[in-house]
């Protein structure tokens, strides 16, 4: 509050983790990922507080890396997705006014069904996810995805070694700031470097050394 004092919201005991994702669009309602060994729920609790009402079920595992789109009606984040072989950490997209069965990211676009993707954020259109992704032949810029149409393409230009995990799109739309790793597995991610890619121009590397944490973008014009 304003003046420094607090207010309870709501007490619940059944959980592992609890987090605030951000108001809905009418400021009516906080959203929250509750996480307890049922796997992630995401949730409505009103603002002035009370009890929460579960919206999605979003995997019987624990999600992460959520966003929720420009409108506050969706939310993208991550899950593992059983693969041929593995648990692939995959983005998918939820409805949360609808209530509906979260979607890959992959049944939007031919071509995301491989690999493992990195933190998908919203372009501020709220149709558009950059999504990064590990492929097995080597890193890649962050892939980008209309939800509308099904249209992939790329962050280009991306790194000449490793691969990039997006962390927000500047607000005309023509920046994308990512955390750029040299290494070739989230295991060995290797150099880790603050980049702003100018979408089909180039890459500039922000600061000269030590770690750099993005925490948003000042002025209308992206910069």
């Amino acid at each position: 509050m304003s003046d420094g004092s607090e207010t309870l919201l709501m007490e619940a005991s059944d959980i592992l983790e609890l987090f605030p994702i951000g108001y809905s669009s009418d400021g009516e309602s906080l959203y929250l990922a509750r996480i307890t060994i049922r796997g992630t729920d995401f949730e409505a609790l009103p603002a002035t507080g009370g009890t929460p009402e579960i919206l999605v079920h979003a995997s019987d595992q624990t999600a992460r890396d959520w966003h929720l789109s420009p409108d506050g009606g969706r939310i993208a984040f991550l899950a593992g997705q059983a693969t041929d072989s593995r648990i692939a950490a995959r983005a998918f997209v939820a409805d949360l006014i609808a209530g509906a069965v979260p979607q890959p990211l992959s049944s939007f676009a031919d071509g995301l069904d491989v690999g493992d993707h990195f933190n998908p954020v919203w372009h501020p259109d709220g149709d558009r996810i950059a999504v990064g992704r590990l492929l097995a032949e080597g890193g890649s810029a962050a892939a980008v995805v209309s939800l509308s149409d099904g249209e992939l393409g790329e962050a280009t230009p991306g790194p000449q070694r490793g691969f990039d995990v997006p962390v927000g799109w500047s607000p005309d739309g023509s920046y994308l700031a990512v955390r750029s790793f040299e290494g070739s597995s989230p295991s060995q991610p290797g150099r880790e470097r603050l980049v702003i890619v100018e979408l089909g121009k180039g890459r500039a590397e922000l600061g000269d050394g030590g770690t750099l944490d993005f925490i948003g973008w000042v002025g209308g014009d992206g910069r």
